[in-house]
């Protein structure tokens, strides 16, 4: 393996012993200031040392510092830590998973530090202080023994005319819908926490809200016509910032939870999520929740898809196939 240090090789020597682990970490530059983010590269220096040699590309340019990060894992890693939301935590598991030797994926350190952070809730990651948990994380990659868990992932696999257009590795969830269009909105009012901006977004975009004609195929069944206000497949229970929509998903169980909602009037969409914000889930008869292996989903012209809080599909696009899939215990996540 190339030990050679360049300028993204934080804090150590090129005339040094070999170090026991190499660590790529990505820091995410929407998540937090450019101070923060300063900081946050001085915290991981401190952490260089002869047990850890410590990967950074540079976050200014998103592009090259994937491909830098690809470039790294293709060398060889023995870890992978992400700072940042279920955005960069998707990146995360496309990196540890597709860095398996055999079928043994790279360890993966999760840092939250984004404003929704639902895979972290789901997983019982500690939320509150990223800069403790950075140096949690690390200080674990210097201990001789490594505790990991196994979580599962969802395949997302987007085909446009009959060629794929997005394929890509999904932590938390696939909007489709009414709610990627909540989702496009928030991300407009970026001052709000998490759940406050959901529901702002919410208060917008239903004002244009129409029930869509979807085809949907749950596993191995035949497609069925299906009139729904969104499509969401999950991995975790929470959404939007700690939204529960499916209270009893579970990262580690082999199945997603796809949840439909029947159509329904534009009152009674504006009082769906505070329901399910306070549990009220039997009191909602539209919303109806299935645990599933996989999905296809024949999305109509314009609807938007979201993975992780970010934009797959825009509404630009004049029809796609949507397939989901759960990839069991993919992810070995740090604890």
């Amino acid at each position: 393996m190339d030990r050679t240090v360049s300028d993204e090789v934080v804090g150590a020597a090129a005339d040094e012993a070999p170090l026991r682990r190499r660590v790529l970490v990505l820091l995410n530059p929407r998540a937090g200031r450019r101070r923060t983010l300063e900081r946050a590269r001085r915290r991981i220096a401190e952490h260089s040392s002869l047990s850890l040699e410590l990967i950074v590309p540079d976050p200014s340019d998103h592009a090259a510092q994937m491909s830098r990060a690809r470039r790294a894992v293709g060398e060889g890693v023995d870890a992978v830590v992400v700072r940042g939301g279920d955005g960069m935590v998707g990146a995360g598991f496309a990196l540890a998973a597709e860095g398996a030797e055999g079928d043994r994926a790279v360890p993966l350190g999760v840092v939250p530090a984004g404003t929704g952070n639902d895979f972290a809730r789901a997983a019982g990651l500690a939320r509150h202080d990223p800069r403790k948990a950075l140096d949690v994380v690390l200080r674990a990659l210097e201990s001789p023994s490594m505790s990991t868990s196994e979580v599962d992932a969802l395949r997302l696999l987007v085909t446009v005319d009959q060629g794929v257009r997005e394929e890509r590795w999904v932590a938390n969830s696939v909007n489709i819908g009414f709610d990627a269009q909540v989702n496009r909105r928030a991300e407009v009012l970026r001052v709000l926490p998490g759940p406050l901006r959901y529901l702002a977004a919410l208060l917008v975009e239903v004002r244009r809200f129409r029930p869509i004609s979807f085809d949907v195929a749950v596993e191995d069944a035949a497609f069925r016509a299906r009139r729904s206000a969104l499509i969401c497949v999950q991995n975790g229970p929470t959404i939007g910032g700690g939204i529960p929509l499916a209270p009893s998903a579970d990262v580690a169980d082999g199945r997603a939870e796809v949840s439909f909602v029947d159509p329904l009037s534009r009152a009674g969409l504006m009082g769906l999520f505070p329901l399910v914000y306070l549990r009220a889930h039997r009191l909602i008869r539209p919303l109806r929740t299935s645990r599933v292996r996989g999905l296809r989903v024949r999305v109509p012209a314009g609807v938007p898809i979201f993975a992780d809080g970010e934009e797959v599909l825009g509404g630009q696009h004049r029809g796609c196939e949507v397939e989901v899939v759960v990839a069991p215990g993919a992810v070995r996540l740090l604890r």
